[in-house]
């Protein structure tokens, strides 16, 4: 039982972070149905403590998707004149989101009772670092003259990769960084941190994609500011190095014949981007969708105007897929909300909205008040990512990687609070808890309390400590 439970997450956790968007229609069917598959299996066996195991941030998370994809439709059924057509796959990715998170929370506090917490941190990261690579490493398999994978796609002005979108091949990028730099200084990690910050960069930065370009610099920030001191030289040594790797390639290298011009256009804005230089950044279409989206939200903010109405803003810029320009003209549309909580306020109203925030308020505050240590450190940088990321796209908690990683942290949190709450309660105040089941120094009241008591019975005085029991 154990075992099926461990070997669906890990396969889960694959299916969700390697993603091949433009396989045969065929087996994309055949990857959601092995992903549905290993979340049902995931909660036959663990089900009966799914809502325990989720912990309070993992609770409002999903109450958050639940509230939108219910009140969504119920106000969509009343109110919308949309067709059903034009909703049905948002309604379904945000029903698979439910199930899928709910998976990943309870799998990975399974996982995390069989093999400990240390090796299932291990193992996520690993998982992550092989995306990166696999990201990093495609144009030198194509520029070698190898068939292009199924699945990947290598476009004029952004390199998406194994990801459905840019944006998120940069999340999972600021992710798996996020889980390395949180590794840097301790034991037999060293190797690993630095593979997960230089992939996890490289990936990020190969989507040209400013959200996560700001991203990443606010979690590299975050991170030199909070840890320990090794861990924060050992960091700015990766970034003074990885300054210097830049630096010297942007002298020697010939950008322009290695970069199309949208490309260049899109590194540029970037880097103004990060310069502080907004007034060159331009911003200008993305602050456009954000108005007409707020304008959006305001007709209807108690209860949103329906399931799949923040997906194209009547009013907003008309934008196109990447792929828009070899399809033509019909495949431009109207922008969306571009922002996570406009476009659950626009299509639910003001309560999934409320419920987003306080799983990130119940996370950040659980990882900022817990004992320190790496994977509640990890589980705080993401909890940074998630809400940074939130404010410039839209339904964020469909994308897979987001679901995992995010679904990881609130499990990591989850089994740190458990453990702490069950600790021994007879301790010294100011001292960290030991793990549960460990046995305590007995105080000198103890020990001469255990000998009266063997003296009163008659018994010799064994010299054992008494047992610490469990709170």
């Amino acid at each position: 039982m154990a075992f099926a439970a461990i070997a669906s997450f890990w396969a889960l956790a694959v299916l969700l972070i390697f993603e091949f968007p433009l396989a045969p229609l065929a087996v994309l069917s055949m990857l959601f149905r092995l992903k549905l598959v290993a979340s049902a299996v995931i909660l036959a066996f663990v089900g009966a403590r799914t809502l325990d195991r989720l912990g309070v941030a993992g609770g409002f998370f999903l109450a958050s998707t639940a509230a939108h994809l219910g009140i969504g439709l119920l106000v969509w059924l009343q109110f919308s004149s949309s067709e059903w057509a034009s909703v049905a796959g948002h309604a379904k990715l945000k029903f698979f989101s439910l199930v899928t998170f709910a998976a990943v929370v309870v799998g990975a506090r399974a996982v995390i009772d069989a093999w400990g917490v240390e090796k299932v941190f291990r193992g996520v990261l690993a998982v992550l670092t092989a995306s990166a690579a696999v990201v990093v490493g495609l144009p030198f398999w194509v520029n070698a003259g190898l068939p292009l994978p199924p699945g990947v796609s290598f476009l004029h002005a952004r390199y998406l990769g194994t990801f459905t979108n840019p944006v998120i091949s940069g999340f999972a990028g600021c992710a798996t960084a996020s889980l390395g730099a949180v590794l840097l200084g301790r034991r037999r990690s060293g190797w690993m941190a630095f593979s997960a910050l230089s992939l996890g960069f490289a990936s990020m930065a190969m989507g040209f994609s400013r959200g996560p370009a700001v991203s990443f610099v606010a979690l590299m920030a975050f991170f030199l500011v909070r840890g320990p001191g090794l861990r924060r030289l050992l960091l700015l040594i990766w970034i003074a190095a990885m300054a210097a790797v830049l630096a010297l390639a942007f002298a020697t290298v010939d950008w322009a014949t290695v970069l199309n011009p949208e490309q260049g256009l899109r590194l540029i804005s970037m880097g103004d981007l990060l310069t502080g230089n907004i007034s060159r950044a331009s911003l200008a279409g993305r602050s456009d969708i954000w108005t007409a989206a707020l304008r959006e939200y305001w007709q209807s903010p108690v209860i949103g105007q329906g399931l799949g109405e923040m997906l194209h803003i009547e009013d907003g810029p008309v934008i196109g897929t990447p792929f828009s320009r070899e399809r033509g003209p019909g495949s431009f549309f109207r922008a969306g909300a571009h922002n996570h909580f406009l476009a659950m306020g626009g299509e639910a109203g003001i309560v999934p909205m409320m419920l987003f925030a306080l799983g990130l308020a119940a996370l950040a505050r659980a990882a900022w008040t817990l004992p320190r240590s790496y994977p509640v450190d990890a589980a705080l940088g993401i909890a940074a990512l998630v809400t940074l990321m939130a404010m410039s796209e839209s339904n964020i908690d469909g994308f897979s990687p987001v679901v995992f990683v995010l679904g990881v942290a609130c499990a990591f949190v989850a089994d740190a609070s458990d453990k702490r709450r069950q600790a021994p309660s007879r301790r010294q105040p100011g001292r960290p808890a030991p793990p549960v089941g460990a046995r305590l120094p007995a105080s000198g009241a103890d020990l001469s309390a255990h000998a009266a008591g063997n003296g009163a019975r008659g018994q010799p005085d064994s010299g054992a400590l008494p047992r610490a029991t469990d709170a």
